[in-house]
């Protein structure tokens, strides 16, 4: 092929050209919709066992380190075990509650196994009802009502002792295991968020419910998932947008950010019109309210400390990826089917500059070898120069539901001291893995992830047993508002 017309297309494609698909979707790629006969099928043990196999051959040549967390010894006798507990055929649904907690145990937070959309979709079609209730704990072995959406008068934190007559700690010790993450309190968390859902996709507990109270039993009737979300909706005070921008006072600023998931394209301009406010408004303090924010671009976290850092930056000390063929694989997806037995990795460096940081030296790899950037290579940020820099006071708000780019974003602030973290502790350690690569299990179908880089925080330090840790403890539950939260934090700034 002509060397210039190669060379002409990799430039377009680098650039941003049609030649990438903007329609990219590696779920819809790689999965083919379950029918209805399939949704109840019953798979041989034979037939798991492969499927078993192959989850752990694919994570293990796509893996930048399956086995930081846990001895491979270990993991394999846990594999040993699961293979003995299927005797016979079992369901998908039954499959996935075995399987989850075997890949659980990496406490790898881009690493596991996906519910099977179909099979929740019918059971909602077909009627199926989930729990009335938001629920907390206390992180060991308590339950309570949070939010109550039944029919039912119940206080608030009114204490939940068993449901269905499994009692609040085995609820609690055995949901937790279908969560994945490296921090375990962070893991309760995220398992009371989705509770009610795990109740039947886990437990298969079902509508109608008994619930023990401390003087009462209750049996009342589940709620459908719109019933659900709309009275989610009426309960809310007050909904905010994915980035939103007001004074709390004359001398302070309020920026609340729910997600990174917007393109950088369009969090870069929403970050300049909001600093541009920021400039007029003039605040001597800028809270930035990151909680619940589960992530989404890292890109977006560097846009942001652009204009808050006080110095050259970096996200992390060091970057590692796990060169394989899976990976270079689905490089090509990226693109449209026609560009794709034309380009790959190695090309694309030869024409984009941050391609070559970040992938010259990937290319000179062999597959199942591990390629390690640190900040020798890996270019610094630096702060804005322009008037959109803000320079006074800064506070950054994070709690438990604080995931993935986010966290990444609070290890610079944290490292950097660019400003002081209130909250709780962070959803994830500031050490994490990423770049999920999917795939599907050729028999039960199941949709799976592997990570396949690690990110180690600006400081250096490895540690991955606790999120960030605040520089001052405020925990919203102790608020009976958001408002009252707010006025809180706000009088904290002031001091």
């Amino acid at each position: 092929m002509n060397k210039i017309f190669l060379i002409s297309i990799i430039g377009l494609l680098i650039s941003g050209c049609s030649v990438m698909r903007t329609d990219y979707n590696v779920y819809n790629d790689i999965h083919k919709e379950l029918n209805e006969k399939q949704l109840d099928e019953r798979i041989t043990p034979l037939k798991l066992y492969y499927d078993i196999d192959f989850l752990v051959e694919m994570i293990e040549d796509v893996h930048v380190n399956p086995y930081l967390n846990i001895e491979r010894q270990d993991f394999y006798e846990a594999i040993s075990c699961l293979k003995e507990s299927i005797k016979e055929p079992i369901t998908r649904k039954e499959f996935y509650q075995k399987i989850t907690p075997l890949i659980n145990l990496l406490k790898d937070s881009h690493t596991n196994v996906w519910f099977p959309n179909e099979i929740q979709g019918h059971y909602e079609q077909e009627g199926g009802l989930y729990l009335p209730f938001e629920i907390t704990s206390d992180l060991d072995s308590r339950l309570f009502v949070r939010k109550n959406y039944s029919d039912y008068n119940l206080e608030t934190n009114e204490e939940i002792f068993s449901i269905n007559d499994v009692d609040a700690g085995t609820l609690i010790n055995t949901l937790v295991r279908y969560e994945y993450g490296s921090v375990r309190n962070s893991n309760i968390r995220r398992m009371e968020g989705r509770f009610k859902y795990h109740l039947w996709k886990v437990l298969n507990i079902e509508s109608p419910f008994k619930i023990q109270l401390a003087d009462t039993t209750l049996f009342l009737e589940g709620l459908s998932k719109n019933e659900l979300k709309q009275k989610k909706q009426i309960s809310s005070m007050k909904k905010h947008a994915s980035i939103h921008y007001e004074l709390l006072s004359d001398k302070i600023g309020y920026l609340s950010i729910s997600s990174f998931g917007l393109s950088p394209k369009d969090f870069q301009s929403k970050m300049n019109k909001s600093f541009g406010q920021i400039k007029l408004d003039n605040p001597t303090s800028l809270i930035i309210d990151v909680r619940n924010n589960g992530g989404g671009s890292e890109e977006n976290g560097f846009e942001l400390l652009s204009y808050i850092a006080k110095e050259p930056y970096h996200m992390y000390s060091k970057f590692l990826r796990k060169k394989s063929q899976q990976y270079d694989k689905r490089f090509k997806q990226r693109f449209s089917w026609w560009i794709r037995p034309i380009i790959n990795i190695k090309g694309a460096t030869k024409m984009n500059d941050e391609m070559k940081t970040y992938f010259s030296s990937y290319v000179t790899k062999k597959y199942g070898e591990v390629d390690t950037l640190d900040n020798s290579t890996l270019i610094p940020m630096t702060p804005r120069q322009d008037s959109l820099k803000y320079n006074g006071n800064i506070y950054v708000l994070q709690n438990e539901y604080s995931y993935s780019a986010t966290v990444g974003f609070l290890g610079a602030v944290k490292d950097y001291k660019i400003g002081r973290i209130i909250g709780t502790e962070s959803g994830e350690s500031p050490n994490g893995f990423g770049e999920s690569y999917l795939f599907e299990l050729p028999n039960s179908r199941l949709i799976c992830r592997s990570s396949t880089t690690f990110m180690i925080r600006p400081n250096g330090n490895t540690e991955m047993t606790h999120g960030i840790i605040p520089d001052v403890k405020v925990d919203k539950i102790e608020f009976d508002t958001e408002e009252k939260y707010l006025e809180h934090i706000k009088n904290l700034v002031e001091q």
